[in-house]
């Protein structure tokens, strides 16, 4: 369960970007958020997943004030949340069942997965992702390089160690891969 109670952002110039925001998310539910440009959609997911800290407001994790924490405290309230940005972020010299698996990561501590090792639990269940999603081919090669593909794989790694119940957020610019991500994740048309 994700709820917002008047989120408000206002940057170090003084523009106002949000203003008293109200969102509930709950388990299962899905929630599209339509904007023009500049209308202040990444800034809301921004300050929902704290990587931005709103001016005013509370983000309710579960009965978690996430506005109310920092650091380390932060970091393990906000591992349910998981998003897709425009831009996947997938590491180009890691093969597709890496990124993939890299989606756990969170979850652990410790030089090695900081040095990019994968625990060997995570890697199986990544694989097991791949092959249920029809893309055991893509786990022999290097991560793919262009558009959607990438926000495929990437959705595929928000997926990696979460329930189905938890809070997703994507900032996708074209609906059409919305939907095909969407699709995806819930296993079923949208």
């Amino acid at each position: 369960m994700l709820r917002v109670r008047g989120l408000t952002m206002r940057y170090p110039n003084g523009k106002l970007a949000l203003a008293g925001f109200d969102l509930n998310v709950e388990a299962g539910e899905l929630v599209v958020v339509l904007g023009g440009n500049g209308s202040g959609k990444t800034t809301l997911l921004r300050c929902i997943s704290r990587m931005l800290r709103p001016t005013a407001g509370e983000i309710l994790l579960s009965s978690t004030d996430l506005t109310k924490l920092s650091g380390e405290r932060l970091r393990q309230a906000r591992l349910p949340l998981a998003m897709i940005w425009q831009q996947a972020s997938l590491v180009r010299r890691r093969s597709v069942l890496s990124n993939v698996a890299a989606g756990a990561l969170g979850r652990y501590g410790g030089l090695w997965t900081a040095l990019g090792g994968l625990p060997a639990v995570e890697r199986r269940a990544a694989y097991d992702e791949l092959r249920r999603s029809s893309s055991e081919r893509k786990s022999r090669n290097k991560a793919a390089r262009r558009g959607n593909r990438k926000k495929l794989i990437a959705a595929l790694r928000l997926r990696q160690g979460r329930g189905p119940d938890a809070p997703s957020m994507y900032a996708a610019e074209k609906i059409g891969f919305f939907r095909r991500a969407l699709s995806m994740l819930l296993q079923r048309p949208v």
